[in-house]
């Protein structure tokens, strides 16, 4: 600290005279004074204000510029960098008293990085374009926030929550909207939000071992989706699916041969209906056998998949750190996982790729179409891989599996769905997939659409875009550049539009058997989203599930195990970007009759 010396005078009156005499008298007293000079020291604050007032003034700026175009990690760090280089070459050409360069510089980067903090603290509360929205201020503040709910896999919990305590549109994130009402979603995900584009959470993409590629489920631009997306459509399509049908049939006699091995045991269902699930879709769309059912395949590659599902949700609430995902500290046996799932799906491609369009799955489909318009690049198409792995399983196995455990909790459902398939079916001749719609086995569809209602794959909501000029969402303007989204469990467990919302009564379904008063609005009803977006591989899960679960009810009796902690099945489910189940133990028991 730099000191001043001042000479201030301080008189005393040694002679104990008074300083001023009465009016007329001679003034004159400084022969009555002995006046004396005192030392005073006083600190400068000089040597602070520079470092200080540069790196408030740059931060503001900083913010200003950042406000308008979002950097980048590498940008910013870039940045920053260049301010404190310029800012040291700067103090070497100016006195500096006992502050040195680097202790200075030092000071400025810590203030810059300290009122840049404070600025987009006070601008995210009480400026922002969001502000009037309500929300938990931590979540108004970062997106580590959501960040923390989807580690713990507690994010179908929190967000319902948000919703019960602040309304129907809740600010859960610094530029995110999560809405809760049936009046906004066809403004999100109908025809009224038919041009909005998908929002920042899809530029995570940490299956993408290349990096180069965007699989379709992840590009933002709105016309590559529609091409890409018609493409993919046709393998998705009811021609497509009448040629996979004897395959899938075939996965699910390998599924009950095995299932028999373990007849009066107790089996991990949940794990079963994985297992089926990885199996279906790398026939389906590899044409590759992976062999889990039968344990000719690596049975950890469920667990592969779950991790890098899960590790990918993680890092997508904070997508510019995304691209770094490997680099960062977060569980290196997870990020392991998330890598070999990626690996072994491009492999997967790769080794499919080689055949062309020939034999007739899901990515001959995507390749012949590509063919003709070259939309995707290679690494688009290797991208996708992971993608389709995820897009045809996830819900099927999540389906199957609560299927089961709300069935098997209610005898008098099993016996009566049981019932139902055993009168359509005598367990001979092959099902036709055709066959299990709602018009032949009602009881069976109203099951399957229950179970999507009370626990959908996807509870938390699919992210959406607003465009520049914003846009309105049921008379409510929302700004630009803003991420929204329906949440799709707080929509299916509002007693708003739904009477007991969270209990599996597959009879609300049927008009004639539904009391009139209750509440049954299936505008609140999205399991695989819808509009634009919507999930393309529903068709092709609804087959699976149907031909699984009236087999399975065929040949076996599935009896909960006698131990079954109900509270443990459901403290277990986590969500990521899908449902992620625990263990199902169910006892196994061959059909007697």
């Amino acid at each position: 600290m730099a000191k001043r010396r001042f000479d201030l005078a301080v008189f005393r009156n040694v002679h104990g005279i008074s300083l001023f005499k009465g009016e007329g008298e001679n003034t004159a007293f400084c022969h009555n004074l002995n006046a004396e000079a005192v030392p005073v020291e006083m600190r400068s604050f000089t040597d602070y204000e520079a470092p200080a007032g540069l790196a408030i003034v740059t931060a503001l700026v900083s913010h200003a510029v950042y406000n308008r175009r979002e950097p980048t990690v590498a940008s910013f760090f870039r940045n920053l960098v260049v301010l404190v280089a310029l800012y040291a070459v700067l103090t070497t050409r100016i006195p500096q008293g006992p502050l040195t360069v680097r202790s200075s510089t030092a000071l400025f980067a810590g203030l810059y990085l300290a009122a840049l903090s404070l600025s987009i603290t006070v601008y995210r509360l009480f400026l922002h374009p969001l502000r009037r929205f309500p929300g938990p201020t931590l979540g108004k503040l970062t997106r580590w926030t959501s960040a923390y709910y989807m580690a713990t896999g507690r994010m179908h919990e929190w967000l319902p929550a948000m919703h019960a305590k602040y309304g129907d549109i809740v600010r859960f994130g610094p530029n995110e909207l999560s809405f809760g009402d049936t009046g906004s979603v066809k403004y999100l995900h109908g025809p009224q939000g038919a041009r909005l584009t998908k929002g920042p959470f899809y530029d995570a993409n940490t299956f993408n071992n290349s990096g180069h590629g965007v699989p379709l489920p992840s590009t933002r631009d709105w016309e590559n989706h529609r091409i890409r997306r018609r493409i993919w459509d046709h393998g998705f399509a009811q021609k497509a699916l009448r040629t996979y049908e004897p395959r899938i049939r075939s996965l699910i006699d390998t599924f009950c041969t095995e299932l028999e091995k373990h007849d009066g045991e107790v089996v991990d269902f949940a794990k079963w209906a994985d297992y089926f699930a990885f199996d279906a879709m790398g026939d389906l769309v590899f044409n590759k056998t992976v062999g889990l059912l039968n344990e000719d395949g690596p049975r950890e590659f469920s667990d592969w998949v779950r991790t890098g599902v899960m590790v990918n949700a993680i890092f997508a609430q904070v997508p510019w750190i995304s691209s770094y995902f490997t680099l960062t500290p977060f569980r290196r046996d997870l990020i392991h996982k998330a890598l070999s799932f990626g690996r072994l799906a491009s492999d997967f491609y790769k080794q499919r790729r080689e055949f062309g369009t020939s034999p007739v799955d899901i990515f001959s489909h995507i390749i012949a179409g590509n063919d003709k318009e070259i939309i995707s690049s290679e690494e688009d198409l290797e991208a996708d891989s992971p993608t389709l792995f995820i897009a045809g399983s996830d819900t099927s196995a999540v389906v199957i599996t609560f299927m089961f455990y709300y069935i098997c909790k209610d005898k008098a459902t099993y016996r009566r769905l049981r019932e139902e398939i055993d009168q359509h079916w005598d367990g001979v001749k092959p099902l036709e997939g055709s066959s299990l719609g709602p018009e032949t086995l009602p009881f069976l569809n109203m099951c399957i659409q229950e179970v999507l209602r009370v626990m959908p794959p996807g509870p938390n909501g699919m992210q959406r875009y607003t465009n520049k000029g914003g846009h309105m969402v049921n008379g409510i303007f929302i700004p630009e550049n803003t991420a929204v989204s329906s949440n799709t469990l707080s929509l299916h467990h509002d007693p708003r539009y739904w009477t007991n919302p969270t209990e599996f009564i597959p009879d609300r379904w049927d008009e004639k058997k539904r009391d009139p008063t209750w509440n049954h609005d299936t505008r609140a009803y999205i399991p695989f989203s819808s509009g634009t977006f919507s999930c393309a591989g529903r068709p092709l899960a609804m087959l699976e599930q149907r031909l699984l679960i009236t087999t399975l009810l065929r040949r076996f009796d599935l009896i909960m195990a006698p131990d079954f902690d109900h509270k443990r099945f459901a403290d277990d489910i986590r969500s990521y970007m899908t449902i992620v189940k625990g263990a199902l133990p169910l006892t196994v028991q061959k059909r007697k009759d």
